[in-house]
């Protein structure tokens, strides 16, 4: 049972901590007191200002991915989650935390094979012990939907798991903050074709309306250009310099256009923002 008294306590001294060091990483433990109290929009807010000063913080995004489980955005949660453990590592914590994403996404399987291999080190947690029974209701209930195994040796690669439905219900805001919570990215901001500034979230001092000129700018005139040599209509383009590297994405309305780090890994970044842009809903 929550001790509402002592989440009160802990808010209040981490509010009056971050009065006198605004740059503290106290942020998520006042994020974890809020969203413990059930307070989930002031939660996520704590935790989203304080993740753009602390990108790298993971405690931070594990914090974020508990709260965002709580709002019933999974895909959000393993995405901080994720990020957690690329930053800290796994930990028991981190796993359980994932077997219950899993759980909420129907991936049965893959949760009972953490929940297990957690359990056997540790056989009277009552907590996995259950998840377990969860997994297993499940599993019972998909069965009795009469879902149909078709051997593997019949599948294709891209058959071998059902496509899932994806809800694009993430706004421009928030699909923003986690893009710029991802470390190697500096900036990303929506821009239109007249190369005004629609929405961005910052992490250093860009000058966003001439970034978002100089963007729009680039994709016109390649996308012009392209007829001319056939390659068919422009989707996204790549321009690295010896600092920063500029990703411009089209979106059905707009320009997505990100700034990342020259280091960057771009591939695994092109999965993290593939998965943010497959909840996008456009405005």
């Amino acid at each position: 049972m929550v001790d509402l008294l002592e989440l009160e306590e802990r808010i209040e001294k981490c509010h009056k901590i971050l009065s006198e060091h605004p740059d503290s990483q106290i942020f998520a433990a006042l994020a974890e007191a809020y969203r413990k109290k059930g307070e989930l929009d002031k939660a996520f807010e704590f935790c989203r200002n304080g993740l753009r000063n602390h990108p790298d913080y993971g405690a931070g995004h594990q914090i974020m991915a508990k709260i965002n489980f709580d709002r019933e955005m999974y895909s959000e949660a393993e995405k901080e989650l994720l990020l957690a453990i690329k930053l800290d590592g796994r930990t028991r914590l981190t796993e359980q935390l994932l077997s219950r994403i899993m759980i909420k996404r129907g991936e049965f399987k893959e949760a009972k094979n953490i929940v297990e291999k957690l359990l056997s080190t540790d056989k009277k947690n009552s907590i996995l012990k259950t998840l377990l029974e969860e997994i297993q209701k499940g599993l019972k209930e998909e069965k009795k939907r009469g879902v149909v195994f078709t051997p593997p040796e019949e599948l294709t690669p891209r058959e071998k798991k059902p496509a899932k439905v994806i809800e694009k219900n993430l706004p421009f805001s928030e699909a923003l903050f986690s893009l710029t919570s991802l470390p190697s990215l500096m900036a990303a901001l929506v821009i239109g074709d007249d190369g005004l500034v629609r929405e961005s979230r910052l992490k250093i001092d860009f000058d966003q309306e001439s970034l978002g000129a100089t963007g729009t700018q680039i994709f016109r005139e390649i996308r012009e250009c392209l007829p001319r040599i056939s390659f068919g209509g422009l989707q996204q383009f790549l321009l690295e310099t010896e600092e920063m590297c500029f990703w411009a994405i089209k979106l059905k309305k707009y320009i997505l256009l990100l700034v990342c780090r020259s280091e960057a890994n771009l591939g695994f970044l092109k999965i993290q923002v593939d998965q943010i842009l497959e909840r996008l809903a456009e405005e």
